[in-house]
């Protein structure tokens, strides 16, 4: 607090031995009034944390000025130098009641909430990924003191794969705001109901001196079936024996055709009718050969035309590689396979799994690449295009030995 100009001014920084200090922003300028004189005062904020118990010292703070005088652009001022009053405050031990295996957590307000994708819950089913994340803040505490809300646990019917928890600090009125923030990827393993169980993380209230508890309460999900592919292959109609075969109409008709012509050799005009009736015969075995060797190029034709192009998936899968997009590939896989198989209903990654052991393999390999915390390096384009060949294979038997996604570009 002054009521004179100043120049040169400088506060020490603090040293206390036992705690940790924080500076809580910028110093902050403003005026007052004081014992009727308006004054100037300058206020510089410290968050404090004791790092053991028992008796703290707070050393002065010094500071250091020069008052400047008005009417003569020659004069030095005067130089002046003040110290604070030492202070000492009784730190405390845990409380009792704390149970010690708990992370201690004092503060004076703690929130723990859920953030929903776009404040709605999604839809959730077998194989298909979606995001968990969890806020917890903490008024009164460093970012650095908030504990772990997800690493290192594992929920039943789920593969999960946390990413880096963001830690966040901020000052507001009240003084120091620690923020922690953690996502999860988490697959459905598994159709039916699922449970999510609860978190808690427990805290001190330092403005009423209790221990109290923030929580996400549990949650059950009804988690749906993959969406099952239409383009697993048929198993092949097994023709019957020749002795199982019925005699079929036309062969009857001829039978009796036959039995005819010969009952009536003996009338001549039966003969003509029987001739006319050979005659018109081969005239339709005729239209009838020329018609079925036309129709398979016809057929051929069509069958072209309503093909899938698998080349725009091959080529954006190539393209994910070569920039070593896990995730990519992941969301071109896919538009590949229908293609393959020719179904446009392929539309999902859950509709891809089941289809190959050794292609389930490689997805497993990428979203981890994908969904775990540090992704690994173990994902190889080689291992991966080895699996698709083998599924073209089991898929169109015919198909050209190449697919074209050589050369292959492996992550290292």
């Amino acid at each position: 607090i002054r009521s004179v100009n100043l120049s040169q001014a400088e506060i020490s920084e603090p040293n206390i031995d036992g705690a940790v200090l924080e500076r809580l922003g910028d110093d902050h300028h403003y005026e007052s009034v004081v014992d009727g004189r308006r004054v100037i005062v300058s206020e510089r904020k410290y968050a404090i944390f004791p790092q053991q118990t028992g008796q703290l010292d707070i050393p002065p703070i010094q500071f250091d000025g020069v008052i400047s005088y008005s009417g003569s652009l020659f004069a030095q001022g005067k130089a002046i130098r003040l110290r604070s009053k030492p202070l000492s405050v009784q730190v405390l031990d845990k409380p009792a009641s704390w149970d010690k295996h708990d992370l201690w957590l004092p503060a004076s307000e703690v929130t723990l909430e859920e953030i929903l994708p776009d404040g709605a819950l999604p839809e959730y089913r077998v194989g298909e990924p979606f995001t968990r994340s969890i806020k917890l803040q903490a008024q009164g505490a460093t970012a650095a003191q908030l504990p772990p809300l997800l690493e290192g646990k594992s929920i039943d019917g789920f593969k999960m794969y946390p990413d880096q928890p963001k830690l966040k600090q901020a000052v507001n009125q009240q003084g120091l705001v620690g923020t922690r923030i953690e996502k999860v990827a988490m697959i459905p393993t598994h159709a039916g109901t699922l449970h999510i169980p609860a978190i808690q993380v427990k805290w001190w209230d330092t403005d009423k001196n209790m221990m109290r508890t923030a929580m996400i309460a549990g949650r059950d999900i009804e988690v749906l079936p993959a969406i099952q592919s239409s383009s697993a292959p048929k198993a092949p109609v097994q023709p019957q024996p020749l002795a199982q075969q019925q005699t079929t109409p036309a062969a009857s008709v001829a039978q009796d055709k036959r039995a005819t012509q010969v009952e009536s050799d003996t009338q001549s005009w039966w003969q003509w009718v029987a001739l006319l009736f050979m005659f018109l015969w081969l005239v339709t075995l005729w239209l009838w050969w020329k018609f079925t060797k036309r129709q398979p190029q016809q057929h051929t034709q069509t069958e072209a035309s309503q093909v899938m192009d698998i080349k725009p998936a091959q080529k954006a899968i190539q393209q994910a590689c070569k920039s070593e997009d896990a995730k990519a590939v992941l969301q071109h896989l896919p538009a590949w396979v229908a293609a393959c198989y020719q179904d446009e209903s392929i539309q999902y990654l859950a509709q891809v799994k089941g289809l190959s052991s050794a292609l389930d393999k490689e997805i497993e390999k990428l979203e981890q690449a994908v969904y775990a915390a540090q992704g690994i390096a173990s994902w190889s384009c080689d291992a991966l295009f080895d699996a698709l060949q083998a599924l073209r294979k089991q898929a169109a038997p015919n198909a050209k030995e190449d697919v074209g996604l050589k050369p292959l570009y492996a992550k290292k």
